[in-house]
């Protein structure tokens, strides 16, 4: 399996187990939940399309600065990140709602993924995990 193959089911997973943890069981809706459930969320209007700059802190506790583009390529993003001034290798996302999903190889050829909340206001709140941590990193971009 190639290595854009596994960046695509990484994130097809992520997203696939996030949209999961979201769903109520149908014994525990409400008629408020249920209308929630079916209305747009708040993020969803956001336009992701463009270049963004922010950091996070990676799992082993580490800080950084990164630079990020998604590029639209029908269906799913193409992503261009650099992490401290450094390009990494190129990465592919897909968007459900006001989730996005990137899927990544980094520097040292680990393979990562980064789950991002898309608030109201355009920023990105993610959550991130690499093949080689059992810990979560967060990351927070703005649109540039």
């Amino acid at each position: 399996m190639n290595k854009k193959t596994c960046l695509v089911l990484i994130a097809v997973a992520a997203a696939a187990a996030l949209a999961a943890c979201r769903k109520a069981p149908e014994a525990e809706k409400t008629a408020a939940a249920a209308a929630a459930e079916t209305a747009a969320p708040a993020g969803a209007a956001v336009d992701v399309e463009g270049t963004y700059g922010g950091g996070g802190t990676d799992p082993d506790g580490q800080t950084y600065d990164c630079d990020v583009k998604f590029i639209p390529a029908r269906q799913v993003y193409w992503v261009e990140r650099f992490i401290d001034g450094r390009p990494m290798a190129p990465g592919v996302g897909i968007r459900r709602g006001d989730t996005f999903v990137v899927g990544y190889r980094d520097d040292r050829d680990k393979y990562g993924v980064v789950a991002y909340h898309i608030k109201p206001d355009g920023s990105l709140e993610g959550t991130s995990a690499q093949q080689d941590s059992v810990k979560v990193g967060l990351e927070v971009l703005k649109k540039k």
